[in-house]
């Protein structure tokens, strides 16, 4: 038989085995990765997840992939020792609101490890019925704590959630002017009693729900004022916070919470589960969903929103670029000693 033949015959040979090989694993069930999402990036993680599943996504050029979406406030990983997690039953990426949660989740012993530093971007903001924020000096902190006996306030519960939580940090921050919290100042007398009337000012966090919507949905009597993430805020600008005779207000604090959502991988992956996360960041920072982000009220990883809600939120207060500053929380043990105390203050 001719050389060139050989060549010929090794050639269809090679090539038909590839071809039953891609084949043979397109037709093995997916490799399944669970991604845990904070509640506030949820709707914009969801959609992303749901188009890169759509592509029919391969890693390592063999493998089948299949993206879920759950939701989980970050509290619930690491504030209590009864982890939702184990080592046998966890996701494989963990997209949480805060950088903060990654490692203090590492402290409660779920061992995660940040594969990009940021995917999004929102922060905490004041927002408030118009007709009642004119009547103040200002929307700030120290107007609010101020007044804070006399006013009907909504937010989250600062010992169940993160964006409850983040109102005392940010009220830390603004009673100590500092962006670096100790121990010390978010648990010393004086700042608790300023902040405890601003905390027993909502009158019942059972019936708030998703506290922007009910806004919308009911109106002032369940808040005047409201501390929640901006991307909360835009998502809802409709019912009664747009009313034209009393919109709402929107306020950005000097002292806040920048969340920056960032893609954490479980430490312990395969090869394919870790290539899986890899694709999920580089899908989330990729230009088409950068610019979705803006649809659902979130600032993208890097530079400012040109387009989205924030057009629409411009009118009620919204800024591009706003001038603030983050706050940093303390050890997880010093918040710990913080949410006990908020638990005797409030149910």
């Amino acid at each position: 038989m001719r050389r060139g033949t050989i060549f010929i015959i090794l050639f269809v040979v090679i090539a038909v085995a590839v071809i039953a090989a891609s084949q043979f694993f397109r037709s093995q069930p997916p490799l399944e990765i669970r991604v845990a999402v904070s509640p506030l990036a949820e709707g914009w993680v969801r959609e992303a997840v749901n188009s890169l599943n759509a592509t029919n996504p391969l890693v390592n050029s063999t493998r089948r992939v299949h993206y879920t979406v759950e939701t989980i406030d970050d509290v619930q990983v690491w504030l209590n020792e009864s982890r939702p997690w184990t080592v046998e039953n966890h996701p494989v990426a963990w997209i949480p609101a805060a950088d903060f949660s990654v490692q203090f989740a590492r402290e409660n012993r779920l061992v995660f490890e940040v594969v990009q530093p940021s995917v999004a971007r929102t922060m905490m903001i004041w927002g408030g019925f118009s007709s009642y924020v004119n009547q103040l000096e200002q929307l700030a902190w120290e107007i609010v704590a101020e007044e804070a006996p006399d006013a009907v306030l909504a937010f989250y519960h600062p010992a169940r959630t993160t964006s409850g939580l983040s109102l005392l940090l940010s009220g830390a921050g603004a009673f100590h002017d500092t962006t670096s919290l100790t121990g010390a100042e978010v648990n010393d007398r004086e700042f608790r009693a300023w902040i405890q009337p601003v905390l027993e000012a909502v009158p019942n966090f059972n019936t708030l729900g998703a506290v922007a919507e009910t806004l919308a949905a009911r109106g002032p009597s369940n808040g005047q004022i409201g501390f929640l993430a901006e991307a909360e805020w835009l998502q809802n600008l409709r019912g009664f916070l747009a009313q034209a005779n009393d919109p709402v207000v929107l306020s950005y604090p000097q002292y806040t919470v920048i969340f920056e959502f960032p893609l954490a991988r479980w430490n312990d992956t395969n090869a394919d589960e870790t290539a899986a996360v890899n694709l999920l960041g580089n899908w989330l920072t990729d230009a088409a969903r950068q610019s979705s982000a803006a649809n659902f009220g979130l600032r993208p990883a890097q530079g400012e929103p040109v387009e989205g809600l924030f057009l629409t939120g411009e009118s009620y207060g919204a800024l591009i670029s706003p001038v603030v500053q983050g706050v940093e929380p303390p050890t997880r043990n010093d918040l710990r000693q913080l949410v006990g105390w908020v638990g005797t203050i409030v149910r």
